[in-house]
Protein backbone atom coordinates (compact mmCIF):
# COMPACT_ATOMS: atom_id res chain seq x y z
CA UNK A 1 0.00 0.00 0.00
CA UNK A 2 2.65 2.57 -0.15
CA UNK A 3 0.75 5.01 -2.48
CA UNK A 4 2.69 7.58 -1.10
CA UNK A 5 -0.38 9.48 0.00
CA UNK A 6 -1.28 10.91 3.39
CA UNK A 7 -4.28 12.17 5.30
CA UNK A 8 -4.50 15.42 6.49
CA UNK A 9 -5.92 15.29 9.77
CA UNK A 10 -9.63 17.34 9.62
CA UNK A 11 -11.17 19.21 12.58
CA UNK A 12 -14.58 17.08 13.46
CA UNK A 13 -16.97 19.66 12.57
CA UNK A 14 -17.68 22.04 14.94
CA UNK A 15 -16.00 25.86 15.29
CA UNK A 16 -15.86 28.06 18.68
CA UNK A 17 -15.90 31.53 18.49
CA UNK A 18 -12.99 33.82 19.23
CA UNK A 19 -13.63 34.63 22.80
CA UNK A 20 -14.04 31.21 23.42
CA UNK A 21 -17.56 31.05 23.38
CA UNK A 22 -19.78 27.90 21.74
CA UNK A 23 -21.68 28.74 18.79
CA UNK A 24 -24.16 26.59 17.45
CA UNK A 25 -23.52 27.70 14.06
CA UNK A 26 -20.72 25.72 11.65
CA UNK A 27 -19.29 26.91 8.85
CA UNK A 28 -20.47 25.24 6.08
CA UNK A 29 -17.13 24.31 5.02
CA UNK A 30 -16.28 22.25 8.14
CA UNK A 31 -15.31 18.70 7.49
CA UNK A 32 -17.85 15.87 9.56
CA UNK A 33 -16.17 12.39 10.04
CA UNK A 34 -18.75 9.83 9.18
CA UNK A 35 -19.49 6.19 8.74
CA UNK A 36 -20.73 4.96 5.32
CA UNK A 37 -24.17 3.71 7.37
CA UNK A 38 -24.60 7.36 8.97
CA UNK A 39 -24.69 8.54 4.94
CA UNK A 40 -26.49 5.90 3.41
CA UNK A 41 -29.59 6.48 6.39
CA UNK A 42 -28.97 10.61 5.97
CA UNK A 43 -32.34 12.61 5.79
CA UNK A 44 -32.27 14.99 2.28
CA UNK A 45 -34.07 18.27 2.45
CA UNK A 46 -33.40 20.40 -0.66
CA UNK A 47 -30.26 18.55 -0.93
CA UNK A 48 -29.02 18.69 2.65
CA UNK A 49 -27.94 15.85 4.45
CA UNK A 50 -28.78 15.25 7.70
CA UNK A 51 -27.13 13.18 10.16
CA UNK A 52 -29.38 12.78 13.12
CA UNK A 53 -29.85 17.00 13.94
CA UNK A 54 -26.43 17.51 12.24
CA UNK A 55 -26.51 19.33 8.46
CA UNK A 56 -23.60 17.80 6.56
CA UNK A 57 -22.00 18.89 3.47
CA UNK A 58 -18.43 17.75 3.52
CA UNK A 59 -17.81 14.49 5.16
CA UNK A 60 -14.93 12.16 5.75
CA UNK A 61 -15.44 8.27 5.52
CA UNK A 62 -12.77 5.29 5.53
CA UNK A 63 -13.49 2.07 3.50
CA UNK A 64 -12.24 -0.80 1.15
CA UNK A 65 -12.06 -0.65 -2.39
CA UNK A 66 -14.40 -3.32 -4.04
CA UNK A 67 -13.76 -2.63 -7.38
CA UNK A 68 -12.78 0.37 -9.24
CA UNK A 69 -14.79 1.40 -13.06
CA UNK A 70 -12.80 3.74 -15.47
CA UNK A 71 -14.79 6.43 -15.70
CA UNK A 72 -12.66 8.56 -18.27
CA UNK A 73 -10.27 7.27 -20.82
CA UNK A 74 -8.03 9.94 -19.97
CA UNK A 75 -7.77 9.67 -16.43
CA UNK A 76 -5.66 6.53 -14.59
CA UNK A 77 -7.64 5.40 -12.18
CA UNK A 78 -5.57 2.28 -11.41
CA UNK A 79 -3.35 4.26 -8.54
CA UNK A 80 -6.32 2.33 -6.10
CA UNK A 81 -6.75 -1.31 -6.60
CA UNK A 82 -9.01 -3.86 -5.21
CA UNK A 83 -8.64 -4.69 -1.69
CA UNK A 84 -7.63 -0.91 -0.74
CA UNK A 85 -8.38 0.56 2.89
CA UNK A 86 -9.23 4.22 2.13
CA UNK A 87 -9.75 7.44 3.07
CA UNK A 88 -11.90 9.50 1.29
CA UNK A 89 -13.24 13.03 1.84
CA UNK A 90 -15.58 14.96 -0.26
CA UNK A 91 -19.14 16.82 -0.78
CA UNK A 92 -22.40 14.51 -0.76
CA UNK A 93 -24.51 15.60 -3.49
CA UNK A 94 -27.34 14.56 -5.66
CA UNK A 95 -26.37 13.14 -8.94
CA UNK A 96 -29.32 12.11 -10.92
CA UNK A 97 -31.33 11.19 -8.07
CA UNK A 98 -28.10 9.00 -6.15
CA UNK A 99 -26.02 10.10 -3.20
CA UNK A 100 -23.21 10.71 -4.10
CA UNK A 101 -19.97 11.39 -2.09
CA UNK A 102 -17.97 13.48 -4.75
CA UNK A 103 -14.50 13.08 -3.63
CA UNK A 104 -11.60 15.60 -3.51
CA UNK A 105 -8.98 13.72 -1.40
CA UNK A 106 -8.37 9.94 -1.41
CA UNK A 107 -5.69 8.48 0.34
CA UNK A 108 -5.01 4.99 1.49
CA UNK A 109 -4.27 3.52 4.75
CA UNK A 110 -1.02 2.70 5.52
CA UNK A 111 -2.34 1.61 9.05
CA UNK A 112 -5.29 -0.37 9.70
CA UNK A 113 -4.98 1.79 13.16
CA UNK A 114 -6.51 4.64 11.13
CA UNK A 115 -9.46 3.11 10.70
CA UNK A 116 -9.73 2.76 14.64
CA UNK A 117 -8.89 6.25 14.65
CA UNK A 118 -11.72 7.46 11.88
CA UNK A 119 -14.72 5.70 14.27
CA UNK A 120 -13.34 7.29 17.24
CA UNK A 121 -13.07 10.78 15.59
CA UNK A 122 -16.72 10.02 14.29
CA UNK A 123 -17.95 8.58 17.88
CA UNK A 124 -16.31 12.04 18.86
CA UNK A 125 -17.86 14.49 16.38
CA UNK A 126 -21.29 13.12 18.06
CA UNK A 127 -20.20 13.37 21.36
CA UNK A 128 -19.40 16.77 20.79
CA UNK A 129 -22.65 17.61 19.33
CA UNK A 130 -24.64 16.27 21.64
CA UNK A 131 -22.44 17.05 24.71
CA UNK A 132 -25.33 19.45 26.17
CA UNK A 133 -27.26 15.74 26.46
CA UNK A 134 -24.63 14.14 28.44
CA UNK A 135 -24.69 16.66 31.41
CA UNK A 136 -26.83 16.17 34.59
CA UNK A 137 -28.41 13.17 36.83
CA UNK A 138 -28.64 10.18 34.17
CA UNK A 139 -25.26 11.30 31.97
CA UNK A 140 -23.78 7.90 31.96
CA UNK A 141 -26.95 6.40 30.03
CA UNK A 142 -27.68 8.84 27.67
CA UNK A 143 -23.79 9.12 26.69
CA UNK A 144 -24.20 5.42 26.13
CA UNK A 145 -27.34 5.08 24.22
CA UNK A 146 -25.57 8.05 21.72
CA UNK A 147 -22.18 5.71 21.20
CA UNK A 148 -25.04 3.30 20.03
CA UNK A 149 -26.71 5.64 18.00
CA UNK A 150 -23.37 6.70 16.16
CA UNK A 151 -22.16 3.22 15.52
CA UNK A 152 -25.52 1.30 14.45
CA UNK A 153 -26.27 0.06 11.13
CA UNK A 154 -29.50 1.52 9.52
Amino acid sequence: MGSGFRCNQYPGGFTTSQSGQKTTKRSVLQMMPCTVSQLLSAMVAREVFSVGDIEVNQVSVVGIVRRTVPSDPGVDSTFVSPGTYVKVSGSLRIIQGQRSLVAFNLCCLEDLNEITSHMLEVVQAHMQHNRNLCGGGNAGDRCIKLRAECLSEP
